[in-house]
């Protein structure tokens, strides 16, 4: 990357984290809620149901995130300097 682009590319990053972080809270927040509305009970053991579902969800995406991320990265190549 040319040295006078390294400000936009920089700022490209930071904003994707800003809006994946965002998009993430949200999407985990409603998997929450939706979880602990269809469960029966009493509302501490829907709320403890709903964060249960909000952390296995992620977890999930995790693991496959690294399956795909082992898989798909070459061993064994230098990155250009």
């Amino acid at each position: 990357m040319p040295a006078q682009d390294s400000g936009v590319a920089s700022a490209t990053v930071n904003s994707g984290q800003q809006v994946g972080g965002s998009l993430g809270s949200a999407v985990f927040h409603t998997v929450a809620a939706s979880a602990a509305a269809a469960h029966h009970g009493s509302p501490r053991a829907a709320t403890l149901h709903g964060f249960t579902a909000a952390v296995r969800h992620p977890l999930g995406v995790l693991l496959l995130a690294a399956a795909a991320t082992s898989t798909l990265t070459r061993r064994g190549t230098a990155a250009a300097a």
